[in-house]
């Protein structure tokens, strides 16, 4: 068992790096997807990623219960699991705690934060137990331009702190960088 952490930027091309690793080893993965599409335009993107994988491969659609998620499959059917990804996780249960852009409190993004090293950390541990693969696949936006509201900065450092924690517990680290793989650790 191995877990991958694949990161970089939007389009980077990170899931397809993902899926390709998945393909090369074999066996097939359990897909579980943290995106909720909310508006067309994104029911739009999820109907073209779902059809871009193996009709072969459970998915699971979902930010909390992960490793939950990934017991209701049956174990032999998948070799590798693909989280897709650690960004919409925490996107997701940010909406699930935080209601008030204007009026959130450190402790309310410290709770966000840990719920969300709780679903890695319970996932991680699920795929060990289980002897799966796990990729982990995230964005990297502490690139960009300082967020220009509080919630925006909450948000970009509380990805970073999270991006640190999968990095950590990871085997390998993979940056995306306009499609091309950089091993980095």
């Amino acid at each position: 068992m191995s877990v991958t952490l694949i990161t970089g930027g939007v389009r980077s091309g990170k899931s397809g790096y993902a899926e390709s690793r998945i393909h090369a080893e074999g066996g097939g993965a359990l897909y579980v997807a943290t995106l909720t599409a909310g508006d067309t335009e994104m029911r739009e993107r999820v109907r073209r990623h779902r059809e871009s994988r193996p009709a072969s491969w459970p998915t699971w659609e979902t930010h909390t219960g992960l490793s939950q998620a990934a017991a209701a499959a049956p174990v032999d059917s998948y070799r590798s699991i693909l989280l897709d990804c650690v960004s919409n996780l925490l996107t997701f249960t940010w909406f699930d705690h935080i209601t008030d852009d204007e009026a959130f409190t450190e402790s309310q993004v410290a709770a966000v934060e840990e719920r969300c090293m709780a679903e890695i950390d319970a996932i991680v541990a699920f795929a060990n137990t289980n002897g799966k693969n796990l990729y982990l696949v995230t964005n990297e936006v502490g690139w960009g331009v300082v967020p220009p509201t509080p919630l925006g900065r909450a948000y970009r450092d509380t990805l970073g702190r999270l991006n640190q924690h999968c990095a950590r517990v990871a085997d390998e680290v993979v940056l995306l960088l306009s499609g091309i793989p950089l091993v980095i650790k």
